[in-house]
């Protein structure tokens, strides 16, 4: 079995340090490949594969930018790439690659992650979005009745409803709620779990001291 993971990126602010931070273990398993995506205006072309990045022609933005990416990078992939999982998360996340791949082997589900909730449409949070190729095969079926004016996680969320897709939920390690006390964060509270939510409400500096302390308890 074969996963991809999709981390949206781009170079602002923090993110070249984030980057960094993943690029040091994302692609330690050989049944996983990793690629950031990003929008740049510079291309030539409308996509373009550079090593570990799928570029995309475009200007970064929230919205429409993190569903432009998603989107036409799972068309890209599906076109060029072999895959049966598609994981779609952002940079202040880390994943733990061996359990998300155990747990996927053991978990086959089409559309999975910790669930939210807008206007009565439940969604998997864009911060972790597990989706099966017969997913991705569906959302590029009907790409052109995504919204674009919503933030991506919620419009994917409201075209699967409308295709009566069933959501499942996943769980995921808050590790932003310890940044008051991180020493109390142990490999043995963490082994159970494959993604850990790192994005600091208070501070830059602490996603990234937050991020670095789970990439060493586990790698």
């Amino acid at each position: 079995m074969k996963i991809i993971i999709l981390i949206l990126a781009n170079d602002s602010g923090i993110y070249l340090e984030c980057q960094k931070l993943w690029t040091s273990y994302m692609n330690l398993h050989p049944n996983i490949k990793s690629y950031f995506i990003k929008l740049d205006s510079q291309i030539k072309n409308d996509i373009l594969l550079d090593n570990n990045t799928i570029f995309i022609k475009g200007n970064e933005s929230i919205i429409p930018g993190c569903l432009i990416k998603t989107i036409t990078s799972i068309n890209y992939l599906l076109k060029h790439e072999e895959f049966d999982y598609i994981f779609r998360t952002n940079m202040s996340s880390v994943v733990n690659l061996n359990e998300l791949y155990k747990f996927i082997i053991n978990n086959k589900n089409d559309y999975s992650g910790f669930i939210g909730n807008c206007n009565n449409i439940n969604y998997a949070s864009g911060a972790g979005i597990l989706l099966s190729k017969k997913m991705c095969y569906t959302l590029i079926e009907n790409k052109n009745l995504l919204d674009y004016n919503l933030i991506d996680d919620v419009s994917i969320g409201q075209l699967l409803k409308k295709n009566n897709v069933s959501i499942f939920s996943l769980k995921r390690f808050e590790v932003y709620s310890y940044e008051n006390n991180i020493n109390q964060i142990t490999k043995e509270m963490i082994s159970n779990f494959y993604h850990f939510r790192c994005k600091s409400n208070n501070n830059d500096l602490n996603t990234i001291l937050l991020m670095k302390t789970i990439i060493n308890l586990i790698y």
